[in-house]
């Protein structure tokens, strides 16, 4: 059943996504300077949302925008120990599926 939702709209149109709590969801939007990319997933029961800015055909550069729980005010601080931990705990997870 879909837990995440997602909708983009470009030259062709609309079009729309959905994700699992275990698939979660990734939406990348590029141009020529770089990407940012969106990703929706769950972390031990909690949803929660990471916004980085991604090389693009290697055009760009890697920096996390901000990283929290969805429907939360987001903790500015990325020297916080929160951010630390979601940090650790997204990489961790991206080594685990390679």
């Amino acid at each position: 059943m879909s837990h995440y939702y997602g909708r983009m709209l470009g030259s062709r149109g609309e079009a729309t996504r959905c994700g699992t709590k275990d698939s979660g969801m990734i939406t990348v939007a590029a141009g020529w300077g770089g990407a940012i990319r969106v990703q929706l997933f769950q972390d031990e029961g909690v949803d929660m949302f990471a916004i980085e800015q991604i090389p693009w055909e290697g055009t760009g550069v890697s920096q996390t925008i901000a990283c929290g729980e969805i429907g939360q005010m987001l903790d500015t601080d990325f020297n916080s120990g929160k951010f630390k931990i979601l940090t650790t705990r997204r990489q961790k997870r991206e080594k685990e599926d390679k």
